[in-house]
């Protein structure tokens, strides 16, 4: 949707939420945002390809000087499940919230929310499953108090409850028109499984790039300062890549059952001019809306 401001004329008009974010909104010219996609995917890889050209560097040095060894380090599969059934309560948990908000009882959804935030410090979860819960519950709870002020889009309410229901289930927001959800185009699930298969190869990489820096495997040719200058870099993709990959899950999910997601990243870490850009263009698909009097 195009977020809209009021002149002293009465007038609408587009308000200063950049255009990036409503390049996937139903109506705009695709081609800008088929632009943009395109731009963040070259971008993306090329940040890929440096972590490569570093994991080639470290696995040359270590076939140069034995007895070093590398490892291809891949997500911990416990830890993966164990972030998965944290991330299946919450979704039950904002289904409930769903619920309440839709039979429009203030009282019950401000409990049960402020329940939503504490749950994940009362459960014996390891520090990346309770984050995600965490996550998924304010996510949820902002949803909630964004319907109990109105401020929420008019089409979440008219396009019924399963879409109401999906809105809060998934911390990845879906395409609106003016009166309902839009439909995911056919095969677009497929695509959505692709580009999350693609980030978790590339998580895999960061992780045994991260792992050979922190080993010192490149000590013998390399000063501390670039060892320590590579790692940070690396840590900083695995923190991005993770996040891509909870949010890529969500998209494939939304896009399974019909609803076409709305796009979460646009190369915040190559492409960002400023902090505003990084926060308000380039991470989240949400627009602001910005009335005058």
């Amino acid at each position: 949707m195009t977020a809209l401001s009021k002149t002293d004329g009465g007038e609408k008009t587009p308000s200063t939420t950049d255009a990036l974010n409503d390049a996937d909104a139903p109506g705009r010219d695709k081609g800008g945002a088929r632009h943009a996609r395109a731009h963040e995917d070259e971008s993306t890889w090329k940040a890929v390809a440096v972590l490569a050209s570093i994991g080639v560097l470290i696995l040359a040095t270590a076939c140069a000087t034995s007895p070093q060894t590398v490892t291809i380090r891949t997500p911990i599969w416990s830890v993966w499940l164990e972030l998965g059934a944290a991330l299946g309560l919450g979704v039950c948990l904002n289904v409930l919230l769903a619920a309440r908000c839709w039979s429009r009882k203030p009282p019950a959804v401000v409990a049960l929310g402020g329940l939503l935030l504490v749950i994940p410090y009362t459960l014996p979860l390891r520090g990346i499953a309770a984050s995600g819960l965490a996550l998924v519950n304010f996510i949820g709870v902002w949803k909630s108090l964004d319907v109990l002020a109105g401020t929420s889009p008019p089409a979440l309410q008219s396009a019924g409850f399963p879409s109401f229901v999906a809105h809060f289930a998934s911390p990845v927001e879906y395409q609106l028109d003016a009166r309902s959800a839009v439909v995911a185009r056919p095969g677009l699930w497929r695509a959505e499984l692709w580009e999350l298969t693609q980030i978790c190869a590339s998580l895999s990489l960061v992780l045994s790039v991260h792992g050979a820096l922190s080993a010192h495997t490149l000590a013998p040719i390399l000063a501390p300062t670039a060892v320590a200058a590579l790692t940070l870099y690396a840590e900083v993709w695995m923190i991005y890549l993770f996040l891509r990959v909870l949010t890529g899950a969500f998209s494939t999910l939304l896009a399974l059952c019909g609803f076409a997601p709305r796009t979460m990243w646009r190369a915040p870490l190559l492409t960002s001019t400023s902090v505003a850009d990084f926060w308000g263009r380039r991470c989240t698909s949400l627009t602001l809306t910005l009335t005058q009097p």
